[in-house]
């Protein structure tokens, strides 16, 4: 077992080696403030400058019990696109750990490197061990839902998504992105608030009543089978989605935004 977790660590570091929040600029400020008035201050080395490093402590204070950080985990592949050498993402599947990813919901009983299970709910343990237990990472998916992770099968081949999008790299991208947001919505994930949980008021991080977030989802972990895809206008080769590793914007490009259900989250 313990290769397998090995090898599930190789996988999101070769598919996916940076990870970000929702947006691309200059300092990855995940949407909290605008670039020019960004608020880099924070009250204490181990508070967290982008997004909270703990879930044990909120606006200075102790957190609620049910405190976490979500995560949403999203698997995406284009469609007929090969599986991966090891075959542990299947041509048009999802991946064969999916179910391996995350916890659903926190957990704090018994050892605090023993909260989440290793084989089954990796990330929520990584964080959990390396945090020495004040770091809960889960994913807070709709009840009904089996797996705390996503996958999107995307309906086009990157050839069809440029030749719909008139062989325009920009629009093109949204495109892909607005099909993933869409795949994931298919799934249940009607009220996308249950991922916007923590915002910011000065230099303090506090965990909010559902509901009453920033606004913004919190973390997104988007792993693309392919980091970046060549496509064809004529003899002309073009890459597209080359500089989508690990940006999560969820609107119909990297420098705009919208929102994804009906109570505005974005």
């Amino acid at each position: 077992m313990k290769s397998i977790k090995i090898i599930l660590s190789l996988i999101l570091i070769f598919l996916s080696t940076d990870i970000f929040s929702q947006t691309i600029n200059e300092q990855f400020n995940c949407q909290f403030f605008a670039p020019s008035g960004s608020n880099t201050a924070i009250a204490t080395p181990y508070g967290g400058r982008i997004k909270p490093n703990r879930t044990d402590r909120s606006g200075g204070q102790p957190a609620p019990a049910d405190a976490y950080f979500p995560v949403l985990v999203v698997f995406v592949q284009f469609k007929d696109e090969p599986s991966d050498p090891r075959g542990s993402w299947p041509i048009n599947s999802s991946p064969t750990y999916l179910n391996k990813m995350i916890s659903k919901q926190k957990r704090t009983s018994g050892n605090w490197w023993e909260y989440y299970n290793k084989e089954t709910e990796i990330l929520s343990s990584h964080w959990a061990e390396i945090s020495r237990r004040v770091f809960h990472v889960i994913s807070p998916v709709p009840e009904a839902r089996d797996t705390a992770a996503y996958s999107v099968v995307l309906p086009k081949t990157p050839q069809e998504y440029f030749e719909s999008n008139n062989y325009n790299k920009a629009e093109t991208d949204g495109a892909i992105h607005r099909d993933i947001w869409a795949g994931v919505t298919a799934q249940g994930l009607n009220d996308w608030r249950r991922y916007d949980r923590w915002k910011k008021v000065g230099n303090l991080f506090y965990f909010t009543p559902f509901g009453e977030g920033d606004g913004y989802i919190d973390m997104i972990y988007k792993v693309m089978k392919s980091r970046k895809v060549q496509v064809h206008h004529g003899d002309t080769l073009f890459t597209i989605f080359i500089d989508a590793d690990g940006y999560n914007q969820l609107g119909s490009n990297y420098f705009t935004e919208t929102t994804v259900d009906e109570f505005g989250t974005k």
